[in-house]
């Protein structure tokens, strides 16, 4: 008897070291199902596009806020450069509000630019001028100067659709970093007459 129970549990054992290589396999495929979907969403940027902010924001917001911050313009440029108006605007505030137009004014200028021009992408040079949290949702106002370019539908080479000077990104957190309004010295604005806007503050 006690060679079969000696014969049982080795031939338990010998199971158990079989179905482990197996579930290793298993778990690294999973893994790597969930790392490609991931990278998938991850779509990489034009060359065309740059974004800095400067590292002294991150004493004034930390390091964690400092990286979402970079994250929202990140999210930002990818749906610039695959023209999905729809997530674009998940990222305005429903309280956005620029030179007194709101959010669906915001959206009909991104239609028109996405229906008149492809490649688009944008330019960003900017700097943290406050971060406030007194009123419960943290506020970051960021100075920028950019420009916004693309490619006409009609033909030609990539032109500059609207550009910026020492304009000011208002966002406020609301769970996410979400655009809130526009600020800044005036200045030549995409559109025409009072049509006019900075569609990206």
């Amino acid at each position: 008897m006690p060679n079969e129970a000696h014969r049982g549990r080795k031939k338990g054992s010998s199971r158990l070291r079989g179905v482990i290589p197996v579930l290793a396999f298993a778990l690294m495929a999973s893994s790597l199902v969930v790392s490609a979907a991931a990278f998938a969403n991850e779509a990489k940027l034009s060359e065309e596009h740059s974004m800095h902010l400067k590292p002294s924001a991150i004493e004034k917001v930390g390091e964690e806020n400092y990286k979402r911050l970079i994250q929202y313009f990140q999210d930002a440029e990818r749906a610039i450069e695959s023209e999905d108006l729809e997530e674009l605007m998940v990222l305005y505030s429903q309280r956005y509000s620029n030179r007194d137009q709101d959010k669906e004014f915001a959206r009909g200028v991104w239609r028109k630019i996405f229906d008149d021009f492809d490649n688009v992408s944008a330019k960003h040079s900017m700097e943290l001028l406050t971060y406030d949290v007194r009123t419960g949702q943290p506020v970051a106002v960021l100075e920028c100067s950019g420009l916004l370019q693309g490619t006409p539908k009609a033909g030609g080479q990539s032109v500059k659709i609207d550009s910026w000077d020492s304009q000011w990104h208002v966002l406020v957190n609301e769970g996410e970093w979400r655009l809130y309004g526009n600020s800044g010295l005036s200045g030549k604005r995409f559109g025409s007459g009072d049509q006019q806007m900075h569609p990206l503050f």
